[in-house]
């Protein structure tokens, strides 16, 4: 019984030794059976790395740039252009990927600051922090693809754009619409703002608008006004009439004529005092001045402000009335 105990124990670890050997060896089977290249060590070797602030600093590996010390950063691989009758090496691929051709075959034509791109020195130096200046290439200002003077482009695949924050559309016509609401401030149209006042000075006889916010229309009565300047031109208005007819009764041509002028400057003064012109019509029927002469409102709208009372004297400084047409209105919206 023992005896056969032991052989079934020997015979279990027999079989376990052959099943390592046979993955071991099928392991390295496998591992030489591999094409050069393929697995983790041929993605790596197709990766490489730069420098944000030295692009002409390229390594296999992750690693930190040995001039300023910082990461450096996965070049992300671009999309792949057409073939071409002569693929370049892969050298310069990568050099045309970044937008130039391989450093050994450049012209340098100057140095600039790698923080502020204007300050530019023939010869390489540093700059107050320590860090090197870039080199410009002659490919990179005249030949790089940029289309502003003195710039290269610079080429970046879609996740680099995505991350940038970089959106593009298509330029359409189209029409913008776009409702905003908002609160605001209802105003008076400021062009349609009519500050009343009289050309003379006077008394108010009688006022025809008594309250604020009274509406008014064009040409109807404000108020009546004495005033001795609008009874004399009244007179000097009926005297002219007077001299003209017995000049045109004279049968002098020239002295008609110098009549006619005469009424028509007395007229023209009544209304430049903004004597309205059925007050002078009637004025010329009648023949006799009147005390009080009736103005008109000059516009339509509503009285914002009135500033006068019947029986007040009034001169041109003084404001009557503020007639304002809220026909249209102004919101001043925050």
């Amino acid at each position: 019984m023992r005896e056969k105990r032991w052989k079934g124990c020997l015979a279990v670890a027999l079989a376990v030794v052959a099943m390592l050997g046979c993955g071991s060896g099928c392991e390295r089977r496998s591992r030489e059976a591999e094409p050069k290249g393929a697995g983790e060590s041929g993605r790596q070797e197709s990766q490489r790395y730069t420098c944000g602030m030295h692009p002409w600093i390229v390594a296999d590996e992750p690693g930190n740039c040995p001039i300023c010390g910082m990461a450096l950063t996965l070049v992300e691989p671009m999309p792949e252009a057409a073939p071409s009758a002569a693929a370049p090496a892969a050298e310069e691929d990568f050099f045309a990927d970044m937008g130039a051709a391989p450093a050994g075959d450049r012209k340098i034509l100057h140095y600039r600051n790698p923080m502020n791109p204007d300050v530019t020195s023939p010869v390489p130096m540093k700059d107050e922090m320590g860090m090197d200046y870039v080199p410009v290439y002659a490919d990179e200002v005249a030949g790089g693809g940029g289309v502003v003077e003195g710039r290269a482009a610079v080429r970046l695949s879609g996740e680099s754009l995505t991350a940038a924050g970089v959106r593009t559309e298509a330029a359409v016509h189209a029409t913008i619409d776009r409702t905003v609401r908002t609160v605001g401030i209802v105003l008076a149209d400021e062009t349609r703002v009519r500050h009343v006042h009289t050309k003379v000075d006077g008394w108010v006889e009688t006022l025809h608008v008594n309250f604020q916010g009274q509406n008014v229309e064009k040409g109807t009565p404000i108020l009546s006004l004495y005033s001795p300047t609008l009874l004399a031109s009244q007179e000097e208005f009926l005297r002219a009439r007077a001299m003209a007819g017995e000049l045109a009764a004279g049968g002098d041509r020239e002295g008609k004529r110098l009549g006619e002028q005469l009424v028509a400057a007395a007229r023209r003064r009544l209304e430049l005092f903004d004597v309205p012109a059925g007050f002078i019509d009637e004025l010329a029927r009648s023949g006799a001045a009147r005390r009080e002469v009736t103005l008109n409102a000059p516009v339509a709208g509503f009285v914002t402000a009135k500033n006068i009372f019947e029986g007040q004297q009034v001169s041109p400084g003084v404001e009557l009335f503020v007639v304002t047409d809220l026909s249209r209105v102004w919101i001043e919206a925050d």
